[in-house]
């Protein structure tokens, strides 16, 4: 946990790159690198039951049950960012998030990794402007997709193996987001998102 720590730190105190002497006007061009943890809560809905059909005739093996699960789930986070001033309030950007999931120990047998991958375009509104510092507030809209690797159990009649599978999702988002930048000179800061 210090070595990510330690790894943000770092990071952050190189995360801004401004081409303006002001923090934020018309024409200036920012570009954000960071690192973090996102938090989040989860719920799944699962129906299993085995049903055979004979000849026309519905025989029920397993009953059909329904199981609903809340659970947590936790990210290391790389957000990446790109942001154009068109006004001196008003910026565009493009927004791209690396997420890599926290696998628990006993999960870990069968789950190999789950990656997310986010992309989307944003627009900012930036309420307070000085030379050190900006503080602005963002709407965005984008895709968003999930990739989960894991061992699933095959049964060879020669008894049960794992084979690595694949499995995917993706959909849309949107975004708010409140981001204060602190300049420590013309082209290198720290933000807090």
């Amino acid at each position: 946990m210090k070595k990510y720590i330690i790894i943000c730190l770092a990071l952050t105190l190189l995360s801004s790159f401004n081409v303006n002497a002001q923090a934020f006007q018309k024409g200036t061009i920012n570009s954000d690198l960071g690192i973090g943890l996102g938090i989040y809560g989860t719920s799944q809905t699962s129906t299993t039951g085995l049903t055979v059909d004979l000849n026309g005739l519905p025989l029920v093996i397993l009953p059909e049950t329904t199981r609903d699960t809340t659970d947590g789930a936790a990210s290391k986070i790389i957000p990446i960012s790109f942001e154009y001033g068109v006004s001196d309030k008003i910026g565009l950007g493009l927004d791209l998030t690396l997420s890599n999931y926290f696998i628990d120990k006993e999960d870990k047998e069968f789950l190999n990794s789950v990656k997310g991958f986010d992309f989307g375009l944003k627009g900012y509104y930036h309420i307070v402007s000085t030379d050190k510092y900006d503080l602005s507030v963002g709407v965005g809209l984008g895709m968003s997709k999930i990739n989960w690797k894991f061992n699933r159990v095959v049964d060879l009649n020669s008894g049960f193996i794992t084979e690595e599978s694949e499995a995917k999702g993706n959909g849309m988002y949107w975004n708010l987001e409140v981001k204060h930048k602190f300049f420590f000179s013309e082209n290198v800061g720290v933000f807090v998102s």
